[in-house]
């Protein structure tokens, strides 16, 4: 499990914040007992502090679900009231961006489902975004800033990030309205005949569990094996998954993962096959352009461009364009930030991927990044298998590029 040493393990009659207090106190102990270890002391100490960081986050889980649930209902009247469609009628228009990632059934494999959209949610969607204005291919937005051609409606882009195969079915629904989108491609996953790294970790969380991923974990960090309130447990799970994810090209981590795979007998086997069915191909790509989907780049491998130098950020963003150009024939000016939050883009990164021929660039976060346009900083709401109108009062307060 995750601790034992000088902390006591929490009382399983209380689950309020002694547990939740019990439980930083043992990420605190990870983050210590690593900065002690001579070999690997500093990555077991960014991936502590990294846990750390996001239990504390996760603290406050009740008081979110409850603004989240307020959230919910005040997006329902809203828009069953009409004011939705008021304020955007009222408000300056603009074009706006939605990220998406997957479209199908957002439990038909082993990744992440948070960011998945059934198909028939997001044709709701894409009829949403015409009633409120128009869906517009991303090409009506050029580098300065400036939208192609001015309109008196409001614009969305919608976007794909990283390139699962099941974007295929996003890019027919689009085309069957009248719409397009925009796909971006992380390269190292297109044709890929092997799980990437982090995938591989979701593979093997899914198929042992999170005791095995937690034992791991434990004995990379040097942390002797102990016993946590459940609840607690289940928490430690979500953010010890989170940390070995982001930090997965790490030594420590890739030593977690060999130590899984050394208990997942089929594993090998099944990367291949998994990757086949999960990953686009560059004939899938091509398909997709025929049907008047736009591509942009997501860098070679996703990792983080601020845990990069500047030489292999150059690699990601310039070997990313150029096998994209070279397999497709059509030329690439947008760029996708990997993660996209605030923390993940480079303070060299405006500069790269001006010299390396692009014009534009794109976060996850809903607002400008320091507050002001930026053609290398343009936010996107990131969209998840919502109603309708939840997706319609989520994009009241999302930034956008002004139509003059």
């Amino acid at each position: 499990m995750l601790l034992r040493s000088s902390i006591a393990p929490p009382s399983t009659s209380h689950r309020g914040p002694g547990c939740r207090g019990a439980l930083l106190r043992a990420i605190e102990t990870i983050r210590d007992r690593g900065n002690e270890n001579r070999d690997g002391a500093g990555d077991v100490m960014a991936i502590g502090s990294r846990v750390l960081e996001q239990t504390r986050c996760t603290c406050g889980l009740a008081a979110a679900g409850a603004r989240e649930y307020m959230r919910r209902v005040i997006a329902f009247i809203c828009w069953f009231t009409g004011l939705t469609r008021l304020v955007f009628g009222l408000r300056r228009k603009r074009i706006r961006f939605l990220a998406y990632h997957r479209i199908g059934d957002r439990q038909a494999d082993f990744l992440p489902y948070q960011l998945s959209c059934g198909g028939p949610r997001f044709q709701q969607h894409i009829t949403m975004l015409g009633s409120l204005g128009r869906v517009v291919p991303i090409s009506n937005v050029t580098g300065n800033m400036a939208v192609r051609r001015a309109s008196e409606h409001n614009g969305f882009v919608i976007m794909f990030d990283d390139g699962f195969k099941d974007n295929l079915a996003a890019v027919d629904i689009a085309a069957r309205n009248g719409a397009s989108v925009c796909v971006a491609l992380t390269t190292d996953l297109i044709g890929a005949q092997c799980l990437i790294p982090l995938h591989t970790f979701y593979y093997l969380h899914w198929k042992l569990g999170a005791r095995a991923v937690l034992a791991a974990t434990n004995e990379q960090a040097g942390i002797p094996e102990g016993s946590l309130d459940r609840a607690d447990a289940v928490t430690a799970r979500a953010m010890v998954e989170h940390a070995i994810g982001d930090q997965i090209g790490s030594a420590p981590a890739q030593r977690v993962v060999a130590k899984l795979e050394k208990q997942c007998e089929d594993s090998s086997h099944q990367y291949a096959a998994w990757a086949q069915r999960l990953y686009l191909t560059w004939d899938d790509v091509r398909l997709m352009i025929s049907r008047g989907a736009c591509i942009a780049a997501h860098s070679c491998s996703h990792r983080r461009l601020s845990a990069l130098d500047r030489k292999e950020i150059e690699r990601e963003v310039t070997t990313c364009k150029r096998i994209i150009e070279h397999e497709t024939g059509i030329g690439v000016n947008a760029f996708v930030y990997p993660f996209g939050e605030r923390t993940s883009v480079h303070a060299d990164a405006d500069d790269v991927l001006l010299r390396s021929g692009f014009s534009m660039a794109f976060t996850a976060e809903r607002t400008w990044l320091d507050g002001g346009p930026n053609a290398f900083a343009i936010p996107r709401l990131v969209v998840g298998n919502w109603p309708a109108w939840r997706l319609a009062f989520e994009l009241l307060f999302t930034d956008g590029i002004d139509i003059t």
